[in-house]
């Protein structure tokens, strides 16, 4: 038996599998010109928040457009994103938005998958806090070759907290997350 292609597309995907869907517009039929075109958008902003492009993925098959996203090019880091869809008429010079939503990229089971930087902030902080609870005494996590020293246990929770924050908005496909800075008094 076949496996039933969806016809919306999918809030969640699998990075390093292939990506199927198929997608009808009666406004927009690919009979009359229309081309389909999908990005993927970093959800927080910056001055190239593109994360990847699929538009020779998508073809026409009679008055749908098919979405055949193949392995190799869905190697995205896993975390939300934005889908946008965009259908184009160059014949017409039209184009519109049809899909702008938060989506969730779920990492690659085959490779274990990549962590964001804010879940290895998170992971080293509670690795220290675990030691500090076991009787350590130490206060200095290094990530990414970058020294953080903290003098009080608060200090450490509150970083916790903060990173917490930004993973669980991460791993939630509808916040928006759209920019994060942290400053703190040294």
């Amino acid at each position: 038996m076949a496996k039933a292609i969806p016809t919306t597309e999918p809030q969640k995907f699998t990075a390093g599998m292939t990506w199927e869907w198929d997608k009808s517009f009666a406004d927009f039929p690919p009979s009359d010109g229309w081309e389909l075109t999908y990005y993927f958008r970093s959800h927080v902003e910056s001055a190239d928040d593109l994360v990847a492009a699929w538009g020779t993925e998508v073809t026409a098959n009679g008055e749908t457009f098919e979405i055949r996203i193949p392995h190799a090019s869905t190697s995205l880091t896993p975390g939300a994103l934005d889908l946008v869809g965009e259908i184009n008429n160059d014949t017409t010079a039209k184009k519109h938005l049809v899909f702008n939503d938060r989506i969730m990229v779920v990492a690659d089971p085959s490779t274990g998958g990549v962590k964001s930087h804010a879940k290895t902030m998170l992971d080293a902080l509670d690795t220290l806090l675990a030691g500090r609870v076991s009787g350590s005494d130490k206060k200095v996590i290094q990530v990414n070759g970058r020294r953080v020293e903290f003098e009080t246990t608060e200090e450490i929770r509150v970083e916790r907290a903060y990173w917490l924050g930004i993973v669980n908005k991460e791993n939630t496909p509808h916040a928006r997350l759209r920019s994060a800075a942290r400053f703190t008094n040294a």
